[in-house]
């Protein structure tokens, strides 16, 4: 089955943050996390994309998705887990983030991004 062509950006997106998630793990097994960075980097990804992307899918894809009965629950943890990576998001924007911080955010944005750790 062929992707609706409108969904392709959104899917784009998931891979940018997946290739997020893969820089700082990569930082992480080098020993050179360097939070002031990597705050930086993760302030600026809500920025320029993220805060858009779950706008789009808070304001037309979710809501289509809690019409199926079966995506009801799904939706309400995505929603959940938007909230929790708001909140990650915000600590950066602050230079706040601590490690185990910014590894927790890694790892919650890599599994709402379509892929388990």
């Amino acid at each position: 089955m062929q992707r609706d062509q409108s969904l392709i950006p959104l899917s784009q997106q998931h891979h940018d943050a997946l290739a997020l998630c893969v820089y700082i793990e990569r930082a992480r097994k080098s020993g050179h996390l360097d939070l002031a960075h990597w705050n930086r980097e993760v302030a600026a990804a809500w920025e320029r994309e993220i805060r858009w992307h779950f706008q789009s899918e808070e304001e037309i894809v979710f809501p289509a998705a809690q019409k199926v009965e079966g995506l009801r629950a799904l939706v309400a943890e995505l929603l959940a887990e938007h909230g929790k990576m708001r909140a990650s998001f915000a600590r950066s924007g602050q230079n706040a983030l601590a490690a185990d911080e910014l590894l927790r955010f890694r790892q919650l944005l890599h599994v709402c991004s379509g892929l388990p750790v």
